[in-house]
């Protein structure tokens, strides 16, 4: 768990494919920025496109989505100078991540975080991730 403003935080750091299905997460403190654990979720994997939103863009991430041989689909920050080409039309896609949390977030354990111990909770996003592969 990790400190904040409000208390003790945590995120659910988690790579879905093209089903919306997950493949891989890890639990993190809530300070942890997402580029971070993006680097080390998507190393090894294969893909054809990697879809994020504009918190990923970083060259990090760029450098780790070439060397498996996909194309970044993740649109650049307003603040950057360079431009990134994508299919745009597969960056409607990124919804089935955001339908994925929804999903595990829908069990009571994991939204409300009823768990005290990073272990346990960890137990139970993996029991929710069972119980939506299995749905």
């Amino acid at each position: 768990m990790g400190h904040s403003r409000g208390g003790l935080t945590t995120k659910i750091h988690c790579v879905v494919n093209g089903n919306g299905l997950p493949i891989d997460f890890k639990l993190t403190g809530g300070e942890v920025h997402d580029v971070q654990e993006a680097i080390g979720l998507l190393s090894g994997k294969t893909a054809k496109y990697v879809i994020g939103d504009k918190g990923y863009d970083a060259g990090k991430v760029d450098k780790v989505i070439e060397s498996i041989g996909a194309v970044a689909v993740i649109p650049v920050r307003k603040c950057c100078n360079y431009k990134r080409k994508y299919p745009e039309e597969l960056y409607k896609q990124r919804n089935l991540i955001e339908r994925f949390f929804n999903r595990l977030k829908g069990f009571r354990r994991i939204g409300t975080r009823y768990e005290r111990k990073r272990i346990h909770f960890l137990g139970m996003v993996l029991v929710g991730a069972i119980l939506i592969w299995l749905s």
